[in-house]
């Protein structure tokens, strides 16, 4: 980066996303998505939550900058991680009062093809690869990777992305966009899934 990242300053990241500086963005993601990743990991959530908490986020910030709705009343560190707990807390607290949890049972595949995995309704399976292969070639080898747990950085190599935090968010928009399918698939409400506790999206 052409600042020192020891010389970074609140004003320098509000700036930098406001006009989407892909170096303080970049250093946006190695500071503060571990920490993300360590509390939605230890309050009852995954590592692939925490990237999508940390997006939203980030999404939530870049509009409030843009609208000039911030005033930082203490670090930047602070306040967007304030930000990922809240929505972190929000999404527990629907989790409630949801009554299909299917976001586990997505990440148990290995690939696409596998699908006689124990505990995996085969309705849910016939629906999965339906809306699976609706979606672009493309969005359907970087979400064979992920499922793969291909490292986001092999990600961006093996699919000529710029880097792994776009990797990253790809890999994001496509599994959030099949999720959203299945989700609005009538025939969801007839899957069965074997663990009633699987963890939410």
């Amino acid at each position: 980066m052409e600042k020192q990242m020891t010389n970074i300053t609140d004003y320098d990241l509000l700036t930098g996303i406001r006009n989407k500086d892909k170096q303080i963005l970049q250093y946006i993601y190695i500071k503060l998505l571990p920490i993300v990743k360590r509390h939605i990991v230890n309050n009852s959530g995954t590592e692939f939550m925490a990237e999508d908490i940390f997006q939203d986020a980030l999404l939530i910030l870049f509009n409030k900058i843009r609208t000039d709705e911030i005033n930082l009343t203490s670090s930047f560190t602070t306040y967007f991680v304030a930000i990922c707990k809240n929505l972190w807390l929000n999404q527990l607290r629907k989790s409630r009062n949801s009554t299909v949890y299917f976001t586990d049972e997505i990440e148990r595949y290995n690939t696409i093809e596998d699908a006689s995995q124990p505990g995996l309704d085969m309705d849910f399976t016939r629906l999965f690869k339906k809306h699976f292969r609706r979606l672009s070639g493309k969005s359907q080898m970087v979400l064979s990777l992920h499922f793969n747990q291909v490292t986001p950085l092999e990600v961006a190599k093996q699919m000529g992305f710029k880097n792994k935090e776009y990797a990253i968010s790809r890999k994001y928009k496509c599994l959030k966009k099949l999720i959203s399918n299945i989700k609005g698939d009538p025939e969801l409400s007839s899957c069965i899934f074997e663990d009633e506790r699987v963890e939410i999206f």
